[in-house]
């Protein structure tokens, strides 16, 4: 504190009750005997004992000594005197010596203990701690200090009365010095040669003069009046020249930060109401001043003067006529008001004015708040200037010196920022003549001369809440580093304003001749405005980036030209704003001009505090969004490194919603030509997110010619043609192709995701199409679709073939094709090579491939017409003719480019059709061909497997109705020197061509053609059952063929057995047990019953069709008459008729002799005879037309006719020459077998054998040439 509470019991007050005391006690009774004597004197008494302990119990961390006390007395108003010599007191704070204190009592003072009447003290020296002079001062505020020193006025006067206080006071002091320390020889004198003379008028009113020198030379007077008793003071104080650097170590913290040096003169009135500062006023005048703006900066005032004034009861100050001299040409004016002062609501308003100062003059004083970065910023950009004219004006709000501590002092920190808060700071003023000059990696030269008229006005906080600004340029250069080009002789305008929260108008105007004309201007619209400009899509983005978005605000800077060299602007191009889109622009496009440019840039600039808001322009500013529009023509364009350069491009730009859009008019490649280009990239800006990944999209449309295209295509980046594309040799003709890609630009790498593409080609001819075809006259549609999808769609001419065809490439490389051919006899024989098929004359085929690229696997549909083709198989003995209906459907499935399986779905030739599925060996061979439903000529088969292993052996399994085996004894074809085994199933095996089999065949065959087979089941001959349930076993080879086994021939049990020679004849033998039940199941007779059988067919051709049948059956039983016996009513005459209608008439002996070609049989002689009855037959059978014409003799009682035919020359009487016996009826039979004509010679019916030769001579043989003799026994 300034000043410290006193102690009720002070040392002071011990010493004057002392000297009371003893007045009273010793000394008054002695002076009316002995006046103006001494009473007392001694040295180490018990008095100075008294008093030394009196003293030091008031103060006991401080020791007292007094060399001597001496007591006199006077004959006067204060006849008692007391004299101290030599009192010291010394302690922690400090030493106090006073070499003469004289303390004097009238008769009042005396006898009451009260104050003296008079004290005096001469010679005064102090010796205090710096620390008594300032203990507490750094928490204090000045209202807290003026608290205080009333506080201690109030206390002192009301602990005594009036009359307590002495009448007269008197103080010389020496000097008053002080300790740095402990070391009392590094002790400084603060004041020498002081005075204080007090003095009581009455009993309320005091007067008082204080007089001190500083040690410098300065001179302080205070006069002081003051009322005891309402403790109302009028103090004046009167400084001359004093130094205050020599006490600044005792002034507040805020004023020893602010004042170093300086000499001050000046007067001071203080007014006290009621021990209360009420007010103060005076006047200054203060030279050589250092003024600290930081612990390392400071301002010199030449000289500094003005008029103060302070009113306490409203708390208002006034600084008026304030002149601050900086240097001789450099002045300023100014003054300040202070409302409630003192108090943390204080207001300050000031004012200040400066005309024509130069701009460097002024720059070291522009070091605190908010001038510190204008300093920097004019120092770092600007040379030279003068200030024409410049006002000042501002309010501020003091801060609490709370906030000002030791650390922050220390840490460096400009204890005037936390002084005050500005409210409102208004600047106007006028700078001519002020070269603006810059310079960066970028530029190694920017300069300009201007003229400025400025208006600012900073509101609470320093906030810019107004700034006017309009300057004149003139001269300027523009130098790159790096660079020769220097662009000269620039002109133009600036005009800026700013009204609250929104730039009213920004605007920079640039012109030189050479180059032209360039505007640029800036707004600053709030983020909502801003977003409407650029689109939805920034919106979303920009706050997905700055959710919390409020310590930033958005400037929108505008570019416009009509025309400008484009290579210039991307040299002059700000390295800060859009660093990547200038270098992607400036490395990709070369020379050109840019004409009517309008583009609008939002940058993000962070909401500074005052004292950061005029910094250097950063390495880069965060461009939140693009708009605008501009042309770009006679550019060079390459998009990326090494690829083909377009020259002569002319382009459209548009940037909105945070994406670039580029429109390619036109541009030029070796013989392609460049038309209706788009480029998208979006998003432009990241919002500093250096790893964000941008989206480059590119379409245009390249017409010309192929082979250029095809180069074009060799950058392997962009070329996203499958390899069979890719490989296609000696492209020709012509091409219009859209073209598509999407990209990821990211850490300036271009990566490409997609292309996409159509195409239309025209004329075109290529080779290295699959198996090693050509394409020629082709017209072909194609398109490459973004997801790696392939279609393409034409037609052209195939090997020379006419051909349509579609194909489609999936993302997954799966390809699909349809290729549709025209009949073509070079088609019919890629068939035949591929399926080893003679096959000639025109084919036509539709073809549908799906193919797995990363398998090499696939399955092939295959629609042939083959009805122009001729096609032999002799393997199944088929052949089909042109003309003929022939389509085949087929399914061929590979992988690793093997066929794997064939599978033919459709093979119909006229009636004929089959399914089959081939499996196919590595060497493309048929390892496995499984055939269904095969309806051919000969074959009616369900399924049909035939497996070849490695030795190129066959297995054949088959079952079906209709299965022609005559293949499998071929000696060409399939069965050619192969190795076959053999099993059949079906309801009719065809053997040969009138023989078949009804069951299984089972057998193999070697590769010289024989082999062995087993039959089981029923063999049929044209069609008719020959054997059931048979068990054959059949050898062959090349010329033979043997059969031989058991089975049913109309139930019974039968033995067959067959043999061929080379000869094409073979023969048949059938031998029986029960003769009846095996002819009735051959269908020859169904009338006899048991007998035994031997059946012998001898075959003149292959064919069957021509052979001659033997049978023999002996004894047996007819139970019913033929048709031919019936029919001779006759009969019934003589009882024939019922011999053979019930148990039957039994024969001993039966004979057939046929001859059969084609549908005519021959019956040479069928005759049986028996006890009762013989006949015998001849004649023939047409069984096409169904006729028969049979003659027979019937000759009845057999047996006596045998025996009559013993007798010589009898029998030739009673039997005849033909020996047909006693009663022989001749007959013949006509017509339709169904119903024959029956005829009989009367004649012959009684007449006995001599009769009947003479009636019918030659009756049975005239046609067949043979007679009717008895049946040999065997």
């Amino acid at each position: 504190m300034l000043f410290k509470k006193h102690a009720k019991s002070s040392s002071m007050n011990v010493l004057f009750d002392l000297a009371s005391i003893l007045v009273s006690f010793l000394i008054l009774g002695p002076l009316a005997t002995f006046p103006n004597t001494t009473l007392y004197s001694d040295k180490g008494g018990f008095l100075e004992t008294m008093i030394e302990e009196q003293i030091s119990k008031a103060l006991p961390d401080y020791s007292v000594e007094i060399e001597q006390v001496e007591i006199s007395s006077f004959l006067s108003l204060s006849p008692v005197e007391t004299k101290i010599h030599n009192i010291q007191i010394s302690g922690p704070k400090g030493q106090f010596t006073s070499p003469e204190t004289i303390i004097s009592f009238d008769f009042r003072s005396a006898f009451s203990k009260g104050m003296p009447y008079s004290v005096k003290l001469n010679d005064v020296q102090i010796l205090l701690d710096s620390t008594v002079l300032n203990p507490h001062y750094v928490d204090a505020e000045l209202s807290d200090q003026t608290e205080i020193f009333s506080q201690f006025l109030s206390d002192f006067l009301k602990e005594k009365n009036v009359i307590d206080v002495p009448k007269h006071l008197e103080i010389s002091v020496d000097e008053i010095r002080v300790l740095d320390g402990n070391n009392a020889k590094n002790s400084k004198i603060l004041v020498k040669d002081a005075s204080l003379k007090a003095s009581r008028s009455g009993f309320h009113n005091l007067q008082a003069m204080v007089t001190a020198q500083t040690q410098s030379s300065g001179k302080l007077d205070a006069s002081i009046e003051a009322n005891l008793k309402t403790l109302d003071w009028q103090i004046t104080t009167n400084i001359q020249t004093v130094n205050i650097g020599q006490f600044r170590d005792y002034l507040p913290v805020s004023a020893q930060d602010v004042l170093a040096e300086g000499i001050f003169s000046g007067e001071v009135n203080a007014q006290f109401n009621a021990a209360q500062l009420s007010a103060v006023d005076g006047h200054f005048d203060s030279q050589k001043l250092e003024l600290h703006t930081s612990p390392q900066e400071h301002i010199d005032v030449s000289q500094f003067s003005g008029w103060f004034a302070y009113d306490a009861s409203e708390k208002n100050a006034t600084f008026s006529n304030l002149v601050m001299s900086l240097t001789p040409n450099i002045k300023i004016k100014a003054a300040i008001q202070v409302e409630n002062a003192g108090d943390p609501e204080a207001l300050i308003k000031a004012s200040a004015e400066i005309r024509d100062t130069p701009i460097e003059g002024i720059l070291p004083y522009l070091n605190g708040t908010p001038f510190r970065q204008i300093n920097q910023l004019i120092s770092q950009y600007t040379s030279g200037g003068i200030v024409d004219f410049a006002t000042l004006s501002l309010s501020a709000g003091s801060l609490s010196a709370d906030s000002i501590s030791a650390d922050s002092i220390s840490a460096g920190k400009d204890a005037t920022e936390d002084s005050f808060e500005w409210h409102e700071l208004q600047l106007d003023g006028q700078i001519s003549e002020l070269g603006m000059t810059a310079t960066n990696k970028q530029y190694k030269t920017l300069k300009a001369n201007t003229k400025n008229d400025f208006s600012a006005r900073l509101g609470n906080g320093g906030r810019l809440n107004k700034l006017i600004l309009k300057s004149t340029i003139t001269d300027g250069i523009i130098r790159l580093n790096g660079s020769d080009n220097l662009v000269e002789n620039i002109s133009g305008k600036l005009d800026f304003s700013f009204d609250g929260d929104k730039v009213q108008n920004a605007s920079i105007r640039l012109t030189q001749a050479d180059v032209g004309e360039v505007l640029f201007t800036a707004e600053f619209p709030s983020t909502d405005v801003a977003m409407e400009q650029l689109g939805e899509k920034t919106r979303q983005q920009f706050r997905q980036r700055f959710p919390n978005r409020n310590k930033s605000i958005l400037t929108a800077l505008s570019f416009e030209t009509e025309r400008l060299d484009a290579g210039l602007l991307f040299e002059v191009w700000p390295e800060q704003i859009g660093t990547e889109t200038r270098q992607w622009l400036s490395r990709r496009g070369r020379g050109g001009e840019i004409i009517d440019a309008k583009v609008k840039a939002f940058i993000e600039l962070p909401v500074l505090e005052q004292q950061a808001l005029l910094t250097a322009v950063p390495d880069s500013l965060q461009i939140v969004g693009l708009s605008g529009s501009w042309g770009w023509e006679n550019v060079n364009f390459t998009w990326k490194d090494g690829s083909p350069t377009i020259g002569s491009v002319a382009l459209q730009s548009r940037i909105f919603n945070n994406r670039l859009s580029v429109e390619i008019l036109n541009g030029n490649l070796p013989f392609l030509r460049l038309k209706n280009g788009q480029v998208e990239l979006y998003p432009v800006l990241g919002y500093g997110n250096k790893t964000l990944k941008r989206n480059l999209e590119i379409d245009a449309t390249i017409i010309g010619d192929i082979p250029a295209f095809n180069k074009l295509l060799d950058d392997p980046t962009i070329n996203r043609l499958p390899d069979e594309i890719k490989n296609l040799s000696n492209p020709t003709g012509m091409i219009i192709s859209k073209i598509a890609t999407k990209s990821e630009f990211q850490n300036k790498k271009l990566k490409l995701n997609s292309v996409s593409a159509e195409a239309s080609l025209s004329d075109a001819s290529f080779g290295n199409l699959p198996l090693n075809e050509t394409m020629s006259e082709g017209n072909i549609e194609l398109s490459f679709q973004e997801d790696g999808k392939i279609l393409i769609n034409g037609s052209g001419k195939i090997s020379g073939v006419a051909s349509t065809f579609t194909a489609q490439s999936s993302e997954d490389k799966t390809v699909k094709l349809v290729v549709k051919t025209s009949p073509s006899e070079y088609l019919s024989n890629r068939i035949g090579d591929f399926t080893k098929v003679d096959i000639s004359g025109n084919s036509a085929m539709k073809l549908h491939l799906e193919y797995d690229t990363y398998s090499k696997s696939g399955i092939v549909d295959i629609a042939a017409d083959l009805q122009e083709a001729a096609i032999d198989l002799p393997l199944l003995n088929w052949a089909k003719f042109p003309g003929e209906v022939g389509e085949v459907e087929a399914s061929v499935e590979f992988s690793d480019n093997t066929v794997k399986n064939v599978t033919i779905t459709k093979a119909l030739f006229g009636t004929s059709h089959a399914e089959a599925v081939l499996e196919m060996s590595p060497n493309f061979a048929i390892s496995r061909a499984t055939l269904k439903n095969v309806k051919f000529p000969g074959y009616d088969i369900d399924e049909l497997i035939v497996t070849i292993d490695d030795e190129n052996a066959l297995d054949v399994v088959a079952e079906g109705g209709l299965i022609d085996t005559t293949f499998l004894l071929r000696t060409t074809g399939l069965s050619e020197k192969r190795k076959i085994a053999f099993e059949l199933s079906s309801a009719r095996l065809q053997l040969a061509t009138h023989i078949t089999l009804q069951g299984a065949l089972v057998g193999e065959i070697d590769k010289s053609g024989s082999g062995t087979a087993l039959l089981n089941g029923s063999l049929f001959v044209e069609q008719s059952p020959l054997i059931e349930e048979a068990t054959i076993e059949a050898s062959f080879d090349t010329l033979h063929e043997t059969l031989s086994g058991t089975g049913l021939i109309g139930g019974a049990e039968a033995t067959l057995s067959y043999s061929s020679t080379a000869a094409d004849t073979s023969q048949l033998v059938i031998r029986s047990q029960n003769a009846g039940r095996t002819l009735l199941g051959l269908n020859v007779l169904d009338t006899i019953r048991g007998g035994e059988l031997l059946l012998i067919n001898t075959y003149k051709n292959k064919e069957f069709d021509n052979f001659n049948t033997k049978i023999r059956v002996t004894d047996f039983s007819v139970i019913e008459a033929p048709k031919s016996l019936r029919a001779l009513s006759v009969l019934s005459v003589t009882g024939l008729y019922s011999l053979i209608e019930g148990d039957g008439t039994r024969f001993a002996v039966g004979i057939a002799d046929i001859e059969t070609n084609g549908q005519r049989r021959i019956l040479n002689d069928v005759r049986a005879s028996g006890e009762a009855i013989k006949f015998q037959l001849a004649g023939e059978y047409d069984r096409q037309t169904d006729e028969i014409q049979v003659r027979g003799i019937l000759a009845p009682l057999s047996l006596i006719s045998d025996i009559i035919g013993s007798i010589p020359l009898v029998s030739n009487i009673i039997t005849g020459q033909d020996k047909t016996g006693f009663l022989a009826t001749q007959f013949e039979m006509s017509g339709q077998l169904s119903d024959p004509v029956t005829t009989i010679n009367p004649a012959t019916v009684l007449a006995p054998g001599v009769i009947r030769n003479i009636l019918s001579p030659g009756w049975l043989t005239k046609e067949s040439g043979i007679r009717l003799e008895p049946v040999q026994q065997n």
